[in-house]
């Protein structure tokens, strides 16, 4: 009896102190910030010039840069506004994502110190990323493919805003159209999909055209939703405009989409600047002079050939092919402002020596 209270008196003794250890862990320090230099200073000068002429000048946080940035946002929004953003456009990743940021304050508190700065916040919601998902069994299966993620999200967005103190609301939401990755062998494909995207199905009735159909359907649902409470966005790939201007789509011109939303933001593309700027061209020229079309830029990632997005060599070569843009998109009546994706490039570029 005495060895087996012995045994007692030693696993609590452990177990308090394992308990201990783990309390008194500290967090891991954050990953080192770049010092704002002279050098970036200079350059953060020559970003302003680029864009001071329009009334919203955007980037696209990643949720990767959020979180390098967690408990150090205010130093976020400094970097932000020494670059003369006005706008935040926070893509969210899923429902847990989204329910996360609101319910841990983190939401509220970015919106806020942002909003200090003079910087709008909206959040992004992305369709591939709320859409029903097929798992589990049949039944499961069925039951998901009737849920509707991406209103379901929308509620909870405007939620939010009713809630929350005048410094801490959204100014707008925006959903990004993604069904050209409704491919055929695309991983994750939305539950009960009737259609695929493919290359070779364009035409008024044919399969592209019919998902271009469904996803209007669910804008126009979301539009109904937001109507008074929040304004909306709605973003998508420049060739939406270009194969609805040709007749090979019944609906995705930038025209369609600002029948529904506040604000047409149009993905160019164009992995050369002259490239980047005919396609931005050709989608706020198809419009009428209402700035309400933003030009959105995708910098692409250091070394990258990828197809779509601008390439650069340095910062100075980024801010001569900016520039150019600017300077012919000003010009058109219908362009509001640009949106550089992503901040993560950007800040990459601005800090090199």
């Amino acid at each position: 009896m005495k060895f087996f209270g012995y045994c007692l008196a030693a696993a609590a003794l452990l177990t308090a102190l394992f308990a201990s250890g783990c309390t008194s862990t500290p967090e891991p320090p954050p990953p080192t910030l770049a010092p704002i230099s002279s050098n970036m200073r200079q350059r953060a000068a020559e970003w302003n010039a680029v864009w001071q002429d329009f009334s919203i000048r955007g980037v696209v946080i990643t949720p990767v840069t959020r979180n390098f940035y967690r408990n150090r946002d205010d130093r976020l929004i400094e970097r932000l506004a020494m670059l003369g953003v006005n706008q935040l456009y926070l893509p969210v990743q899923n429902r847990g994502d989204l329910d996360d940021l609101i319910e841990s304050g983190r939401l509220g508190a970015l919106v806020r110190q942002a909003a200090a700065a003079g910087i709008g916040t909206e959040l992004v919601l992305i369709q591939q990323d709320f859409m029903p998902q097929r798992y589990g069994s049949v039944i499961r299966r069925r039951r998901s493919g009737n849920s509707e993620p991406l209103p379901e999200a929308i509620d909870r967005i405007l939620q939010y805003n009713a809630n929350a103190a005048p410094e801490e609301q959204l100014v707008g939401v925006t959903v990004a159209a993604s069904i050209h990755t409704f491919t055929p062998g695309a991983e994750n494909l939305p539950a009960n999909l009737l259609y695929l995207w493919h290359p070779g199905r364009y035409g008024i009735g044919s399969d592209n055209d019919l998902l271009m159909e469904e996803w209007f359907q669910l804008l126009t649902r979301i539009s109904r939703q937001t109507a008074r409470k929040l304004p909306l966005t709605a973003a998508f790939p420049v060739f939406y405009q270009t194969r609805a201007a040709a007749g090979e789509l019944s609906a995705g011109s930038v025209a369609d989409f600002l029948e529904l939303c506040d604000r047409a933001w149009v993905i160019g593309t164009g992995t050369r600047p002259s490239a980047m700027l005919s396609s931005l061209r050709q989608a706020a020229a198809s419009v009428r002079e209402d700035r309400r079309v933003i030009c959105g830029t995708r910098l692409a990632s250091h070394l990258s050939e990828d197809s779509g997005a601008l390439r650069r060599r340095d910062w100075q070569d980024l801010v001569r092919s900016m520039t150019s843009q600017a300077n012919a998109l000003k010009d058109c009546g219908s362009a509001a402002g640009m949106v550089v994706d992503s901040w993560d490039e950007l800040e990459w570029l601005w800090e090199q020596e």
